[in-house]
């Protein structure tokens, strides 16, 4: 009795293990993948840290997305200028 239960552990073991080689195999290849693709800058505005609040109505951002996006929305916009250090949007004061 005590063999049989160790062969059904061990045949449960390399179940597991081959789960776990497929799963590493398909990461691996998720990973190749995404390395594979062109890194994103980070002034394409997925991340917004450059885009900020000057003060209740002027708005500013290294690309014109991210400060579009930091603008609050269904805001008024009053104008959109263009400078050497990036965008600046300005909106209508409620």
């Amino acid at each position: 009795m005590g063999d049989q239960l160790n062969e059904l552990r061990l045949l449960y073991l390399r179940e597991n293990l081959t789960k776990l080689e497929d799963s590493l195999l398909e990461l691996q290849k998720a990973l190749a993948e995404l390395a594979a693709k062109p890194v994103a800058k980070p002034s394409d505005a997925a991340i917004d840290d450059d885009a900020q609040c000057q003060n209740r109505t002027m708005y500013t951002g290294t690309t014109f997305e991210a400060a579009m996006r930091a603008i609050p929305p269904n805001s008024t916009i009053d104008s959109i200028e263009r400078r050497d250090e990036g965008w600046i949007v300005k909106i209508a004061d409620r």
